[in-house]
C-alpha cells in the first residue's frame, strides 16, 4: 500500500469495501466504482491496474470477478458455522477460472476450515461449476452470447414501452451530467414496466427538485449523480416547501 498514491490508495480501499462480499471473490462493477469514488474514467482504469499489479488481486475481465488473495488473512471466519456461512456467497460468483485459484488458497486458513474449502470445492465440482481455465472459456462464450440477445431483446422492449426518447429527455433535463453511460444503464432498468407515463413523471420531479434549495444551494454541490437519482427512485421524492425569509430569525 505504501508504494501506491493517494488516487491508487483509495481505489485499493474501495476495492477492500465497496462491493465485496464475505470471501473476497466478488463480482466487481468499474462503472459503479468510478462512480461512487468520483474518479474520471481513464483515471480509475490506470489505479485499478496498478492496484491490481502491486497488491497481487485477480481480475476476471470477461465476468468481472475481482479476487482477493489474502482476504482470509484478515477475514478468518471464527468458527466453522461461520465459515459455511461465507462460502454461502460463491453462489452469487459467475463461473470463473478465479475459482480454482480461490480453493487452491488456503495458507490462512486452520486445518479444520481447509477441510470445509475442500467440501465446498467437491460440492461446487458436482454441481456442474467448471473449475478449469477452457472449461470456464467455453461457458463464458455461451453465457455472454444469450445475455447480450436478452439485452437487445429488453432495449426492444423497453423502447416499445417508454419510448426511445426517454432517456435523452431525462438527459438534457438533469442538471448534473456525470457518467452518461451508467445512467443509460440503469435507467434501462428502472423504466422497464413503468409504463407510458414514466418519463412524463420523472420530467416533472426534475422540473420540482431543480428549484430545491438541496439543488440549487452551493452551485449544486448536492445534486445526487444521475444514477443515483435513479436507482433510490427519487422522482417519487416530495420536495418541502421552502420557508419565507427570516423564518428563523427572531
Amino acid at each position: 500500500m505504501l508504494r501506491l498514491s493517494p488516487e491508487e490508495k483509495l481505489i485499493a480501499l474501495y476495492c477492500f469495501t465497496g462491493q465485496a462480499n464475505r470471501v473476497g471473490l466478488y463480482c466487481f462493477s468499474p462503472g459503479q466504482a468510478v462512480e461512487d469514488t468520483a474518479l474520471t474514467v481513464p483515471a480509475f482504469a490506470r489505479g485499478f491496474g496498478r492496484v491490481r499489479e502491486t497488491l497481487r488481486l485477480g481480475w476476471d475481465e470477461s465476468v468481472r470477478v475481482v479476487y482477493l488473495p489474502t482476504w482470509w488473512k484478515y477475514n478468518c471466519p471464527e468458527n466453522l458455522p461461520s465459515m459455511k456461512a461465507c462460502l454461502s456467497d460463491l453462489h452469487d460468483v459467475p463461473k470463473t477460472s478465479l475459482l480454482t485459484d480461490f480453493f487452491a488458497n488456503s495458507a490462512y486458513l486452520p486445518p479444520y476450515l481447509v477441510q470445509e474449502l475442500g467440501h465446498s470445492a467437491e460440492r461446487f465440482r458436482l454441481n456442474g461449476v467448471p473449475l478449469t481455465p477452457n472449461d470456464v472459456a467455453t461457458e463464458q462464450e455461451q453465457e455472454q452470447e444469450q445475455e447480450q440477445e436478452q439485452e437487445q431483446e429488453q432495449e426492444q422492449e423497453l423502447l416499445s414501452c417508454v419510448g426511445g426518447g426517454g432517456f435523452d429527455a431525462f438527459w438534457s433535463a438533469y442538471p448534473k451530467k456525470i457518467g452518461k453511460a451508467v445512467a443509460r444503464q440503469v435507467w434501462g432498468r428502472v423504466a422497464k414496466g413503468q409504463g407510458d407515463s414514466f418519463v412524463g413523471r420523472v420530467l416533472a420531479a426534475l422540473a420540482r427538485q431543480r428549484q430545491s434549495d438541496q439543488w440549487t444551494r452551493e452551485g449544486g454541490r448536492f445534486i445526487p449523480h444521475p444514477a443515483t437519482w435513479l436507482r433510490q427512485g427519487r422522482w417519487e421524492d416530495e420536495v418541502e416547501p421552502e420557508p419565507p425569509d427570516g423564518y428563523f430569525t427572531r
